[in-house]
């Protein structure tokens, strides 16, 4: 089982959504010819890398993408990621007999796709137990002004989470869009949004 995000350098003019637009369909074409790539997310985000390059480096205008590629082996518990310029996804962990917690998975991020030659992109793993839920999303989610001019950042995202461990992916997930949208100045979203609950309901073990 993998999951990709891939959120595309966004701009303030009809014309850059459409250069946006764009690089996510290379992106996702890229991906498709990559499938030997598909287990090793740190190769696969540097084969990305390199088809951007290639791709717009005669370009006078800076186009990438930021992604965040997740690899799940439910066989053996194991979440494998590679960051690139993406926004850190949360982590809840929820077993049984311990207290519930929400942490960022970590390990620093690469840079964004697109940007540098030769970019690295290291492969980072992490353990997933039953009703872990694992939430990606884009900066869209979280940079958004309130009324009083302070920002909702990535930190006051973090506790919301960090306060709704016990809910249900799905209702998490509306409860935390709410929550931004009530922050909100303008009760809305300044940017466009993604947000994806990945629930872990059971592991599957390896019949011998």
């Amino acid at each position: 089982m993998s999951w990709a995000s891939f959120s595309a350098a966004r701009f303030f003019s009809v014309i850059s959504r459409e250069r946006a637009a764009l690089v996510a369909a290379i992106v996702r074409s890229v991906v498709n010819e990559l499938r030997p790539l598909w287990t090793k997310p740190g190769e696969l985000l540097v084969a990305i890398n390199r088809a951007l390059l290639e791709a717009f480096g005669n370009s006078d205008i800076t186009l990438f993408a930021s992604a965040f590629y997740v690899l799940v082996d439910l066989a053996k518990g194991q979440l494998s990621y590679a960051n690139a310029g993406h926004p850190h996804p949360l982590h809840l962990t929820r077993t049984n007999g311990s207290a519930p917690t929400a942490s960022p998975l970590e390990g620093r991020s690469g840079p964004a796709l697109g940007l540098f030659d030769g970019a690295k992109y290291e492969t980072l793993s992490c353990k997933l137990s039953p009703r872990d839920v694992v939430l990606l999303f884009t900066d869209g989610l979280f940079e958004v002004e309130g009324s009083d001019g302070q920002l909702y950042d990535y930190e006051q995202l973090s506790k919301a989470v960090g306060n709704r461990t016990e809910l249900p992916a799905a209702e998490l997930c509306r409860s935390l869009i709410d929550e931004v949208q009530h922050f909100s100045a303008t009760q809305e979203f300044n940017d466009d949004v993604c947000l994806v609950a990945m629930d872990i309901d059971r592991l599957t073990p390896i019949l011998c």
